[in-house]
């Protein structure tokens, strides 16, 4: 039963002797519609690089979780800098970040609040 005092005995630490919380947040690429996730403090991110490809004015930086959600990032210099993001979102025909990596030419990308 989901009483006050459950909630409270469950979340106690024993070992530090403190009640613990944990942090969740809205991961809009996990699952379908989104779901919430854990917050860690990994210092360098929940999205770690795999690949880096710099072609002329274009770098592609290709990173994925550890749940196998995954950014494609395409950073284009011809004129200034334009970043903009392929991910599950906006190409959901790409299950796997393999499959997408291989594809980066051609994914659809869009800024930051279209992709994410």
């Amino acid at each position: 039963m989901n009483t006050e005092q459950n909630l409270l005995n469950n979340s106690y630490d024993r070992d530090f002797k403190v009640l613990a919380v944990e942090l969740l947040a809205y991961d809009p690429l996990n699952g379908s519609g989104g779901a919430l996730k854990r917050v860690t403090t990994n210092a360098m991110g929940e999205y770690q690089m795999n690949d880096k490809v710099e072609a002329g004015d274009v770098t592609y930086l290709g990173m994925e979780d550890a749940e196998g959600d995954w950014i494609i990032q395409k950073i284009d210099n011809t004129s200034g800098i334009s970043r903009r993001f392929g991910t599950k979102l906006n190409n959901p025909t790409y299950s796997s970040y393999s499959l997408a990596w291989t594809d980066r030419l051609t994914l659809t990308y869009g800024t930051y609040s279209e992709a994410l």
